[in-house]
């Protein structure tokens, strides 16, 4: 009898660490998905209020408009930074529990790093533009923070790629 019992938990023991293995991953990618969502709409906030910038007639309601993008694209950084943060724990899970989930986790986790490093670019760009006085650098610089969070935006979105890809494979090795 105890020999039936100790082979009925070590046939179910190993499901159940598997499935809380499988959750704990789902809720990193999920949370990471989170972070992304905040990234992104800090880009666009951004990206919105640099175009207001270029409807500015004064030095002042430039400057003013550029620092709010500046903390909008600060914000989005460190929500990428989070974003990766916690991609890098799903990551680690996951190659335990699935190797290609795993790598698809190492994929998103590279891109939001990407996207974290290009919003402190346009972050550092807009903070030299508040420096000038001069309406055509500034929209240069402007112009190049533009670039910027339009790239940091795009590895944001292969982040997500990496991240709803590593989820199919979640389900694939569960199955």
């Amino acid at each position: 009898m105890k020999t039936l019992i100790l082979i009925i938990y070590l046939t179910i023991a190993p499901m159940t660490l598997i499935t809380a293995q499988h959750h704990v991953i789902v809720n990193d990618i999920n949370e990471a998905y989170d972070y992304y969502q905040s990234s992104h709409e800090g880009a666009e906030t951004a990206l919105h209020y640099i175009s207001e910038c270029f409807d500015c007639t004064t030095i002042d309601c430039i400057k003013e408009n550029m620092q709010i993008a500046k903390s909008e694209a600060e914000a989005a950084m460190k929500n990428a930074h989070y974003a990766k943060d916690e991609t890098h724990e799903a990551k680690s899970q996951a190659y335990n529990h699935c190797t290609v989930a795993g790598s698809e986790t190492h994929d998103a986790h590279g891109s939001f790093h990407d996207a974290k490093k290009v919003f402190d670019m346009a972050s550092n760009t807009l903070g030299v533009a508040h420096f000038s006085d001069d309406v055509s650098e500034i929209h240069s610089h402007l112009n190049n923070a533009i670039d910027h969070i339009h790239i940091a935006i795009s590895h944001l979105n292969n982040g997500v790629d990496g991240l709803n890809n590593a989820l199919g494979e979640l389900e694939v090795c569960k199955n």
